[in-house]
């Protein structure tokens, strides 16, 4: 299904129910947002549709983003760079990105149930001038198939990606999909947040504008 396909059908699925309404803000964190400024900030969402504005706070919960937040600019911090993983459920594709047809899916319906930070030594990054978007492949190497083999350390393992792990044990160099694997290479920002993480989010619920464009909150640090 194309995009205004599947934008209209999410529209007459839900009934209107993402219609316009008085904009409104959520109060996300107080306290761990401290690495961008010297003092604790707050996360604010500020949304003009209030069930988008509330699903996204869910959102904020169950991944724990505040926590994954101040891991993923520590490791940037650490290393340079910070490559981080959406973890999808689709139940067209099971989070590998190609459905039963062999095209690339949009996880219609689909929702993040993880965000994991992917070791920066497994991941090889070529750019090109003639696109905007770089390669990024997974290159396994003999530590991270132990890993996956004896399923220890147990907090390494579980950091990786399910599907990843056949494709890890086979040995073979593996294509990351720059819609879910996103990289941070300077200092974590709302822009980063919206469009890494909650756009993705916002296009596999069809969260949509009266304009047909995809929508998320604006996220606001203070």
């Amino acid at each position: 299904m194309d995009r205004r396909g599947f934008v209209g059908a999410a529209l007459a699925g839900l009934g209107g129910l993402f219609l316009p309404q008085k904009a409104k803000s959520f109060e996300a964190s107080e306290s761990t947002f401290g690495f961008w400024k010297e003092k604790p900030s707050k996360m604010l969402l500020e949304c003009k549709d209030r069930n988008i504005l509330q699903y996204f706070t869910r959102v904020i919960r169950w991944l724990n983003l505040d926590t994954k937040l101040a891991e993923f600019e520590e490791e940037r911090k650490r290393c340079g760079q910070a490559f981080i993983h959406l973890d999808i459920d689709c139940s067209l594709c099971n989070g590998t990105e190609v459905d039963d047809l062999g095209e690339t899916c949009d996880h219609p319906g689909g929702t993040v149930h993880n965000i994991t930070l992917l070791n920066s030594d497994w991941i090889e990054v070529t750019r090109s001038p003639l696109t905007d978007e770089p390669l990024i492949v997974m290159i396994p190497d003999e530590e991270i198939q132990q890993i996956v083999h004896k399923r220890q350390p147990k907090a390494i393992y579980d950091r990786i990606p399910e599907h990843l792990k056949p494709l890890i044990m086979a040995k073979t160099p593996i294509p990351m999909s720059n819609r879910t694997l996103a990289i941070l290479d300077s200092p974590l920002s709302s822009k980063f947040i919206e469009e890494k993480i909650f756009q993705p989010i916002a296009e596999m619920q069809g969260f949509v504008d009266l304009d047909g464009e995809y929508h998320c909150p604006k996220v606001i640090i203070g």
